[in-house]
């Protein structure tokens, strides 16, 4: 079972972004289902890796709209996205050099790391991109 299903409130109203938010909940939904196998670790570093890499690409995705339509908000944004980078990287570090193991909490971290902010950051810029006819 999925530890994330996409559904209607976590679209921002962009399909673009949507799609980049759907990757990231497969590649969230795949660290989880591989806690399930007896030997997850390859599995787990290979989508620990693709997280953070997709994640930076997402959030320069982003910040690349803020900067070509203006919004204001898009500083504070990038900061939380900032912040955002180095939790996730202090985790694949962690990970990577057995200093922590995959498990529930990890896991319930991602996805509420993940809903939290498409629901409450991403949804601050959604209708400004929108009204500006970003898809």
């Amino acid at each position: 079972m999925p530890l994330i299903t996409w559904s209607k409130e976590l679209s921002v109203g962009i399909e673009s972004i949507d799609t980049q938010h759907k990757e990231l909940i497969r590649i969230i939904n795949t660290l989880n289902d591989a806690m399930d196998l007896d030997d997850p670790r390859d599995i787990f570093k290979k989508s620990f890796a693709d997280l953070t890499q997709y994640t930076k690409t997402h959030f320069a995705y982003e910040e690349e709209l803020f900067e070509q339509y203006g919004y204001q908000e898009g500083i504070e944004h990038k900061r939380q996205h900032d912040e955002l980078i180095v939790q996730l990287l202090e985790l694949k570090d962690r990970f990577d050099h057995y200093q922590m193991d995959m498990t529930e909490q990890v896991m319930q971290f991602l996805k509420d790391w993940l809903t939290f902010h498409i629901q409450k950051s991403d949804k601050e810029y959604s209708q400004f991109l929108v009204k500006l006819g970003v898809k």
